[in-house]
């Protein structure tokens, strides 16, 4: 018998599933759903060089070799982006109508905020929050834009966007 008058609710919340992935000179971060879809992406950087590597719970293992196989496609230039399982549903209508677009760009192409922002008919700033919000980057490369006299923002960072887009041009 519980000497609480109410019952207690269960306050935890499911934690979240994650996989690293190790690819010199990044550090790759993935966040799955239940159903082992991927729902965010942070890209850091891992300078040591070793081989590539992935930190995993088990039942994302095969999930991760997947990851990892797409991960050197897309480094040798064989893909323009990561096609792997992944979820957009926290994300707003217009905003997945505009990152999907993303993947029509091709690697080693950029273009500006201004353009997209005609495309959809918004502004620039509004792309650029859009673009800042983008939960899976590589899935839906958001590097790609650029301002029209400057490389712009990017929600991993400014040194690895220009990294990003030095590596698909060469």
């Amino acid at each position: 018998m519980s000497i609480y008058p109410f019952q207690k609710r269960k306050l935890e919340r499911q934690r979240p599933l994650k996989a690293t992935i190790k690819l010199f000179p990044f550090c790759f971060d993935f966040v799955f759903d239940e159903y082992h879809r991927v729902t965010q992406l942070i890209i850091n950087w891992h300078l040591q060089v070793e081989r590539p590597k992935i930190d995993s719970i088990p039942q994302l293992q095969d999930g991760s070799i997947l990851i990892l196989r797409e991960l050197i496609s897309y480094f040798k230039g064989l893909k323009r982006y990561l096609d792997i399982p992944h979820n957009l549903s926290k994300v707003t209508p217009l905003s997945r109508e505009v990152i999907t677009y993303l993947r029509e760009i091709p690697s080693g192409k950029v273009e500006t905020y201004g353009n997209l922002a005609k495309r959809f008919g918004t502004s620039p700033r509004a792309i650029g929050q859009i673009l800042a919000h983008n939960p899976l980057p590589l899935i839906y490369p958001c590097h790609r834009i650029v301002g029209m006299n400057h490389i712009g923002g990017y929600s991993q960072g400014p040194l690895t966007k220009w990294m990003l887009l030095y590596w698909e041009r060469f």
